[in-house]
């Protein structure tokens, strides 16, 4: 099951000032535009890991 979170603000005058955040998958394209998996582009900033 994947978990996905998307940044959301959501103004006062709605009644509700909050945020979410889009979680990308491991194996999800990378949203900086590269056209490469998450896990061999950005992700492997954020600490995704091969399992070996």
């Amino acid at each position: 099951m994947k978990e996905r979170r998307k940044v959301t603000f959501i103004s006062p005058e709605e009644g509700y000032a909050g945020l979410t955040v889009e979680k990308t998958g491991r194996n999800d394209l990378c949203r900086c535009g590269s056209g490469k998996k998450a896990k061999k582009c950005c992700g492997t900033k954020t600490g995704y890991r091969n399992r070996e």
